[in-house]
C-alpha cells in the first residue's frame, strides 16, 4: 500500500517540512507513521500538513505542528492561512499528481481546476 502522505522540504522562514496528503484519510490515520519517519531522520522543527484531499478547501486545510525530535506537540497544532508560495507549491504538487484527486472530498469542478493549475 502506498503511503497516505508525501513529504517535501518547504523553505519558509522556519525551514519546515511540508506534508501533502495523498489520500482522503484524515491525519489521525497516519500521524504515528509521520512521527516515526521524522524520528528516523532526526528532524526537529515545524511540519506543515496540507489536508486538501481529506478536508477540501476549508480553513483547516493547512495544519502546522511542531515536531520535537520524538513526537508531535499536538497541543500547539494550529490551522494556518497559506501564503502565496505555499499555495503555489501545493497547487503544483496536486496538478502533477492529479490522479490523487479522484479519491478525495473534492468535487469534480474543484479537481478539474487543480488539474489545470487553477487555484480553488
Amino acid at each position: 500500500m502506498n503511503k497516505p502522505y508525501h513529504i517535501s522540504d518547504y523553505y519558509d522562514s522556519f525551514k519546515s517540512h511540508l506534508v501533502f496528503s495523498t489520500s482522503y484519510l484524515g491525519l489521525e490515520n497516519y500521524i504515528a507513521d509521520l512521527a516515526h519517519h521524522f524520528r528516523k531522520t532526526k528532524y526537529e522543527g515545524n511540519v506543515i500538513i496540507d489536508l486538501l484531499l481529506s478536508n477540501g478547501k476549508t480553513r483547516n486545510r493547512y495544519i502546522q505542528i511542531y515536531f520535537d525530535g520524538k513526537n508531535f506537540d499536538i497541543e500547539i497544532a494550529k490551522s494556518i492561512k497559506a501564503n502565496k508560495e505555499l499555495q503555489d507549491k501545493s497547487l503544483c504538487y496536486y496538478a502533477e499528481n492529479s490522479e490523487l484527486l479522484k479519491d478525495s472530498v473534492l468535487n469534480k469542478s474543484q479537481a478539474y481546476l487543480i488539474k489545470n493549475r487553477i487555484a480553488i
